[in-house]
This record gives structure tokens, C-alpha cells and sequence, in this order.
């Protein structure tokens, strides 16, 4: 869903949770978004950015964890490089399951700076 969709949906929603449109089916008719959609996330459903992936393989905790060492090295004074990344990401996957350890791919580290906008612009990009 486009984040313009979104805006529409969270607009209905909050037209709709305020008396200002009696159903769900008029809001989802005055903003021009999927009727199913608002009905699903006026049941507390997340949305779709808001979920995690089934393919992510780490918990929030541990991106979380791979941002605040990205950062302590930076106030130390060592950028890390994507590769330096890579390698920690591998070392935290090698240590949860060290009889049969997992490797990120190689657009991971990509992947993962555009999903923590705080590392973003800690990395160096590799030449």
C-alpha cells in the first residue's frame, strides 16, 4: 500500500473514530480507500509497514543493538564501513546459533540502512 493510500486510511479512521462519518463503509467511500483495509485496522490491525517481515532474521532488539555499536563506534572515532556491518550482523546470527550459523546476503547491510534511518548516515560506503 502506497503511502498516500496510507494517509487516506489513517484520515477515515480518525473521521470515522470522531462521530464526523457514521460507518466504516462511508469513510472508506469519502476517502476512496479499500473498505477491508479500514476495517481491519479499526480492529487494531497493523499495517503493512508497520509489520515485520517473516524473512527478517533479526528481532527489533538486535537491529536496535546493530544501531547503538554502529553508533558507539562513531563517537569513538571509527566510521564503520558496510562491510564492518556485515561482519557484526554475521557475528550476532553466529552467536544466537553457533551449531548452524546464517549469514546475511549481500544487499542486507542496504537493506538495513534504509529501514534505520539512524544508521544511514553513520556508514561509510565501501568504493
Amino acid at each position: 500500500m502506497t503511502s498516500q493510500i496510507e494517509g487516506r486510511v489513517l484520515l477515515a479512521l480518525d473521521a470515522y473514530n470522531q462521530g464526523t462519518i457514521r460507518s466504516l463503509r462511508a469513510a472508506a467511500n469519502t476517502y476512496e480507500v479499500p473498505f477491508e483495509t479500514l476495517r481491519q485496522q479499526s480492529k487494531g490491525r497493523l499495517s503493512r509497514q508497520e509489520i515485520r517481515p517473516n524473512s527478517s532474521k533479526f528481532t527489533k532488539a538486535e537491529e536496535e543493538l546493530l544501531v547503538h555499536r554502529i553508533m558507539d563506534l562513531v563517537h569513538e572515532g571509527f566510521p564503520p564501513r558496510n562491510s564492518d556491518v556485515r561482519d557484526t550482523a554475521n557475528l550476532i546470527l553466529k552467536n544466537r546459533n553457533p551449531l548452524k550459523p546464517e549469514t546475511v546476503g549481500q544487499k542486507w547491510v542496504y537493506n538495513f540502512v534504509k529501514r534505520q534511518p539512524a544508521a544511514r548516515q553513520c556508514i561509510q560506503q565501501e568504493v
